[in-house]
């Protein structure tokens, strides 16, 4: 597994928690869905997997979309970005869309 700049990835035998640490309030931006995407890829054949917890950092889960991303240069990149971290999650849990 790679080392990220906005997440953290903790493998625990069966449970997989993929903490979202980009302080003070875990706003998403690009970098961050593509993490979180690489990580997601990496589960999609773990057969051990039981458990897969997307959580925040320091009790805040996710401050929604940074500001500085919402400009029309940039939804070309984030809608496709959002699109393949639901992709993933499908593909882990075996659901055809």
């Amino acid at each position: 597994m790679a080392d990220y700049k906005y997440i953290k990835f903790l493998r625990n035998e069966g449970r997989v928690d993929i903490i979202l640490d980009r302080p003070p309030a875990n706003k998403l931006n690009l970098e961050m869905l593509e993490e979180i995407v690489d990580a997601l890829k990496g589960l999609r054949e773990d057969e051990k997997l039981k458990v897969l917890l997307i959580r925040g950092n320091k009790g805040t889960f996710c401050g929604g979309l940074e500001p500085i991303e919402r400009t029309a240069e940039r939804v070309g990149h984030l809608v496709p970005a959002y699109t393949r971290v639901f992709d993933c999650l499908n593909d882990i849990c075996g659901v055809t869309v």
